[in-house]
């Protein structure tokens, strides 16, 4: 170890070196000062991922709790994060030049292809669904629920009543 270097690290550096039974002068003090080097730069980054995991572990069981006690605030916390079903970083103009490309554009397809006779015929048994008309009576009378998850059942099964003329 031929090369000066700053005082401080000298005895940092001695200091490694006395960990391992050896003098600076010695011939394998640069190999031990550089695998103990590599070891702790090793356990320096286990600990920072193990680190990593608690916090991870820690946010998980938080939003866990949140999300059993008040759903809103769990969501909430979420768009505060930046986790958003919409982006804004979207542009508009390649948005809708993109979806209008694919949408202007007519494509034929088989007609007479197996598969599609197959569905038309294992549907034919089945009746068609009803209109359903929400009014506005219907959704004052779900938010007056309780419950909010009962909001979503009641119209769910709502079987509106219908009169045929």
């Amino acid at each position: 170890m031929n090369v000066k270097k700053a005082s401080k690290l000298n005895k940092k550096i001695a200091g490694r070196l006395k960990q391992h039974g050896l003098k600076i002068d010695d011939s394998e003090a640069n190999l031990k000062l550089q695998l103990d080097h590599d070891d702790l730069r090793q356990k320096a980054k286990a600990k920072g991922a193990r680190l990593r995991r608690y916090n991870e572990m820690m946010k998980r069981k938080e939003q866990n709790k949140l999300f059993a006690i008040n759903r809103r605030m769990f969501y909430n916390s979420l768009l505060e994060e930046g986790i958003s079903p919409t982006s804004k970083d979207v542009n508009r103009d390649s948005f809708y030049r993109y979806w209008s490309s694919i949408w202007s554009t007519s494509h034929k397809y088989n007609e007479q292809a197996s598969w599609l006779t197959t569905i038309q015929d294992s549907t034919k048994s089945l009746t068609e669904m009803p209109d359903v008309s929400i009014t506005t009576d219907n959704v004052k009378e779900a938010n007056q629920l309780q419950n909010p998850r009962s909001f979503f059942f009641f119209f769910l099964f709502y079987t509106p009543t219908t009169t045929k003329a």
